[in-house]
């Protein structure tokens, strides 16, 4: 970075882009939303140079109508000549003036706009080579920002770095403005509320305030949404014209992004139009807006959504309606967390008035870990059914009849008793039943819903006799699930492989012919597990992208949390720490605010992650709270995994790790399961062979299993060597010097300070500082202290 006397941020790569354009005199664009600094990096550029400038905003337009009196013959380079603000320049004969002089050969052009390309300008840009600096490299990225403020000696915690970052997206502007409000008030709690304020007021005051009043209010309408379609600006503001509009904002003012499939305002303008919303519009009209908001998304059945809008118009009424909406899907459609708090608000009374609604709170609260209040809720379904009648006490039944089946808190030691008595229910009483999940949205049969380890004990007897009536049962998710069990239950054993894909392919037919995501995400799953574990890395690769796509197709988004869960974990096979960095980063539940039944497969890949980045404490907090929730939910398979992973943890922090390894080939070896250990191929590997004389010994145990074990661990341990390695910059990794030297460093020393200090040579203190950075995988001194803090190096 480089600042001149403004003090205003200005990325070096973009000024570098310049340089090589002024060698070559291409023509350049710049673009970017307002305060991003596009006028300030020219500026800074000529510094002390000769250049033109024009500004369409500027009432002085001489520089078009008499622009050869600015030519100097003598002159032997090109002159530079800066436009800017090109998005208002709407009159064709000045648009052809611009192009007429940056077509001079003594005329070097740059031109400055808003949007990432002018429609006017694209014959121009097509006919010449250009050069284009885009908002993105106008941006500070966040090691910018860090040292940014290392620079200036203001002390701020990463985590509020990373928050700012989310508001200001590198706006260097506002990184000034932030830095400043940290001078005067070190409180970084009170930044962003702050930060808010004044760009509120900045938009109202320096921005907003020469834009056409239909054009203005359109956007302030659309204020109290996070994202919007066409359709629902459309419907929220009663505008016609909103695809219109939309256009312009990108075009013109370029405050507007488009998402995957919808439209986002940007952080720093959205503050000033809810700013606006709050201000200028009255109660009525407020509530008026937050009501179609909350119509749009009710009708979409994003019930979260729509509840936020309803809260804030306190309309109750709605608030009972969506929950029980909500309340008659199953888990893995319903959004039962994200409602949790409104479910807990109501009333005992407001409860039991509706079935559905006591059905609901069940499933909620068994998925919550509140079983007794779970089990609460169900009985009172049952001593409802005396008193009810007609359709109502049909729907109790069908209630109970579900959720014998479907409370996660009950296992699946009962689940082939209910369902004989739901066959015969639903073949001679006509009953039908709400719609099943056997999965969850997870991508497995036998670790989905429900635990069915012991099913596979007598898997192929179970199929045969039980078959056709768990079809019928379950519904549309009934026909696949036969054969992909089946060929699960193989595959953890480490059966035929033959068998095994000839399975997968007729349960993947058999899914992809009735449109059914659920069953295809376990035979998609299932597929990327055989190909990974037979080294075919970019068919798994191929499998996972098939079906994403299919979602989106399909616009089925439920899948999705779990769908990244699993690309994460083919990015650790891959040993993609950057990949895995952003997945927990961005998408991996906080298992600190609370755990939720429905993101075991999330938790399960953190414990994993953290386990990569040498972050044991926190991988085994977190397995302990897995290991409890798979004890306490009759969960045979998550429990066999946390202790895997357990002895992996301990085996690293050198605590007992033989014991609760014992214990894992103990429950796998009941059931045969052979994967569930090969897979941690490279990081159990180690720990079977220094166990590997002792286990054989025993006669406790199969030899012939255990040997397919370790061949199993084998040969995935030489396709991926890395996966769940320690890294690097795992503190063993650094010695005590080179420790001492970063102590130093942060001390704000220096390399030749730190040699007199230590009494040792100058060029050993700069090798270890070399080193240093590479382990650490920072390229400053900044970055290395705050990487060495983090890593509790120093």
């Amino acid at each position: 970075m480089k600042r001149e006397k403004s003090d205003y941020i200005v990325p070096q790569s973009a000024l570098n882009r310049l340089f090589n354009a002024r060698r070559s005199l291409q023509p350049v664009y710049i673009y970017g939303m307002s305060t991003y600094g596009k006028t300030e990096l020219v500026r800074q550029f000529f510094s002390g140079k000769t250049f033109c400038y024009y500004s369409s905003n500027s009432k002085d337009s001489e520089l078009l109508s008499d622009f050869e009196s600015h030519i100097n013959p003598k002159r032997k380079m090109p002159l530079p000549v800066v436009f800017d603000d090109l998005q208002f320049v709407n009159d064709e004969e000045k648009q052809n003036r611009i192009l007429e002089i940056a077509e001079r050969d003594d005329v070097w052009p740059i031109f400055i706009a808003r949007p990432p390309l002018l429609g006017w300008l694209v014959p121009y840009y097509t006919q010449n080579n250009f050069v284009v600096i885009g908002e993105n490299e106008l941006a500070l990225t966040i090691d910018q920002i860090r040292e940014f403020f290392f620079d200036k000696k203001i002390h701020i915690t990463n985590e509020n770095i990373e928050k700012l970052q989310e508001f200001i997206v590198g706006n260097p502007y506002a990184l000034k403005v932030a830095a400043t409000r940290l001078q005067n008030n070190s409180d970084a709690k009170t930044l962003i509320p702050h930060l808010r304020e004044v760009f509120s007021k900045y938009m109202m005051n320096s921005v907003t305030k020469v834009w056409p009043p239909e054009f203005l209010n359109f956007f302030i309408q659309l204020s109290p949404v996070d994202s919007f379609t066409v359709e629902m600006a459309e419907y929220i503001t009663g505008n016609p014209f909103a695809s219109a509009y939309i256009e312009k904002a990108r075009s013109i003012a370029n405050f507007v992004y488009k998402k995957d499939d919808v439209y986002l305002i940007r952080p720093i303008p959205l503050e000033g139009f809810r700013y606006q919303f709050r201000s200028q519009f009255g109660t009525d009209k407020i509530n008026e807006i937050s009501r179609k908001a909350a119509e749009w998304y009710e009708n979409h059945e994003e019930f979260e959504k729509a509840m936020v809008m309803y809260t804030r118009i306190h309309c109750t009424s709605k608030i009972k309606e969506i929950l029980i909406k909500n309340s008659s899907q199953n888990p893995s459609n319903g959004q039962y967390l994200g409602l949790s708090r409104y479910y807990f608000e109501l009333s005992e009374s407001e409860i039991e008035e509706n079935v559905v609604l006591m059905s609901g709170m069940s499933m909620i609260c068994s998925m919550l870990f509140k079983t007794e209040l779970s089990e609460y809720w169900y009985n009172k379904i049952k001593e409802k059914l005396d008193e009810l009648k007609g359709e109502e006490k049909t729907e109790a039944k069908r209630r109970i009849a579900y959720l014998d089946i479907a409370l996660p808190h009950r296992g699946s030691t009962t689940v082939l008793d209910s369902i004989k008595s739901i066959g015969v229910l639903l073949t001679t009483k006509g009953l039908k039943l709400p719609e099943f999940s056997v999965t969850s949205n997870l991508p497995s049969a036998m670790n989905g819903g429900k635990d069915f380890c012991d099913w596979s004990l007598k898997d192929r007897a179970i199929a045969k006799k039980y078959g056709n009536l768990i079809a019928l049962v379950l519904g549309k998710n009934g026909k696949p699930i036969v054969n992909l069990a089946l060929a699960e239950s193989f595959w953890e054993k480490a059966g035929d492989n033959e068998e095994i894909l000839s399975l997968l392919s007729r349960g993947q037919l058999e899914s992809d012919l009735n449109d059914n995501l659920e069953m295809g995400f376990v035979a998609s799953g299932l597929f990327i597990r055989f190909y990974l574990m037979t080294g075919q890395l970019d068919i798994a690769l191929l499998q996972y992208t098939a079906f994403e796509r299919k979602c989106r197709d399909f616009k089925c988004t439920k899948f999705f949390p779990n769908l990244l869960a699993l690309q994460c974990r083919i990015d650790l096979y891959r040993d993609d720490s950057a990949s895995t960095d952003m997945w927990l980063k961005n998408f991996a539940p906080d298992e600190n605010k609370e755990i939720f039944a429905l993101f075991r497969l999330q938790y399960m890949t953190k414990i994993r992650c953290y386990i990569a980045k040498n972050r044991l404490s926190e991988a085994f907090s977190l397995k302990e709270k897995m290991k409890w929730y798979a004890e306490n939910y009759h969960r045979t398979y998550i429990s066999i995994e946390c202790d895997v992973l357990g002895a992996i943890i301990n085996y690293r922090l050198d605590s007992e790790w033989k014991d609760v390894l014992k214990r894992a080939l103990s429950a796998a070896g009941k059931y045969q399961f052979v994967r569930i250990i090969s897979d941690e191929g490279a990081a159990i590997l180690p720990l079977l062979l220094k166990i590997k004389e002792e286990f054989e010994s025993s006669p406790e145990f199969n030899k012939n299993w255990f040997a397919k074990v370790i061949r199993e661990s084998q040969k995935l341990s030489k396709i991926y060597p890395k996966y769940c390695a320690p890294p690097v910059m795992a503190p063993g990794n650094f010695s005590e010097t080179a420790r001492q030297i970063l102590r130093l460093q942060c001390e704000g020393l220096s390399a030749d300070e730190i040699s007199k200090n230590l009494d040792i040579k100058l060029e050993t203190v700069r090798y270890h500082i070399k080193q240093n950075y590479k382990k650490l995988g920072v390229n400053s001194k900044s970055r290395a202290i705050i990487m060495a803090k983090e890593l509790y190096l120093v």
